[in-house]
C-alpha cells in the first residue's frame, strides 16, 4: 500500500479503510465458501460496514450477512467464528443451547475464537 506524501489525513484514512475492507472481504469469502458446503446452507451475499456494537448479523429472510469492518483487525480465528456464527443463524435464529451445540460441532474451538475478539477494540458506548 502506498500513498503520496502530500495526501491528506482524511484520504490516507480512506486508503487504509479500503485496504482493510479488501483484506477482510477475501478472508470472509474464504470462510463462507468453506462453511456453506459444510453446513449445506448458502447466502445471497454479504456486506462489510462500520458498526459500533456488533461483529456481525444475519438477515435470515434475505439470506444476507453483515460484518463489522473492525473484524479486519481481529485474529483469523475470530473472523472465522463470526462467519460460522452468522451462517448458523440460517439453521436457528436464537442464541440458545442449540446454537452453542452447532458451534461446538462445526467449530470446536469456538469459545477460544470468540474470546480472541475481546482483544480487538469494539466501541461499546
Amino acid at each position: 500500500m502506498h500513498v503520496h506524501q502530500k495526501t491528506s489525513l482524511k484520504n490516507r484514512l480512506k486508503v487504509l479503510e479500503n485496504y482493510y475492507r479488501q483484506v477482510l472481504r477475501e478472508k470472509i469469502q474464504t470462510y463462507i465458501n468453506q462453511y456453506e458446503k459444510i453446513l449445506n446452507k448458502s447466502i445471497q451475499g454479504f456486506k462489510i460496514q462500520k458498526m459500533k456494537r456488533i461483529w456481525g448479523s444475519c438477515n435470515i429472510a434475505k439470506r444476507a450477512l453483515l460484518f463489522n469492518l473492525e473484524l479486519a483487525k481481529a485474529p483469523s480465528e475470530g473472523i472465522e467464528y463470526v462467519v460460522v456464527h452468522e451462517l448458523l443463524h440460517l439453521k436457528t435464529r436464537h442464541h440458545n443451547e442449540y446454537l452453542r451445540d452447532l458451534l461446538s460441532l462445526y467449530l470446536p474451538n469456538w469459545q477460544r475464537a470468540k474470546a480472541s475478539l475481546k482483544e480487538t477494540y469494539l466501541e461499546r458506548s
